[in-house]
């Protein structure tokens, strides 16, 4: 077969020892493509999952594992651009929920993570009539920004 058979399979493990197999090529560095890690785990087991009838979500994940794959930098991303879809569909819980979960891990982080959360969820704030909330978070936007008192 091609191999992408494999991505099929329920309960399939990413990084299980294909090498004792005679005709499997020797592991190498591209097993740290294919999510072999420790810290993508749980990122290969969902993936492997999906479709599937036992199917992982979230919601199966204890609280550590769910940091560690949202802490994931492709996964914080696209929390941050799912917010945005739930704005645009009038899904502002939905948007909140996302942002307090994810607002450790980018406060954390900081720099242009911190940034574009609080662009993000000022704006939820904003949407949800809490506006003393939204005007601190805008506040402490404005300040990561650094603009001169001529610039304001």
């Amino acid at each position: 077969g091609t191999g992408q058979e494999r991505w099929l399979i329920p309960h399939w493990q990413a990084c299980e020892d294909t090498a004792s197999s005679s005709s499997a090529p020797p592991r190498t560095s591209a097993a740290a493509e294919t999510g072999c890690n420790r810290s993508s785990d749980e990122i290969a087991l969902i993936a492997s999952r999906s479709g599937s009838e036992g199917a992982v979500t979230l919601a199966d994940l204890r609280p550590e594992q769910m940091t560690r794959v949202l802490n994931n930098n492709r996964n914080l991303g696209a929390a941050i651009d799912l917010v945005g879809c739930y704005l645009k569909n009038y899904e502002i819980d939905k948007a909140d929920r996302v942002c307090r979960r994810i607002e450790p891990l980018c406060r954390e982080r900081g720099g242009l993570w911190l940034f574009k959360l609080l662009n993000m969820y000022s704006t939820v704030r904003m949407k949800q009539s809490r506006y003393q909330e939204a005007l601190a978070m805008y506040e402490e936007y404005e300040d990561l920004i650094g603009l001169d008192a001529e610039e304001q």
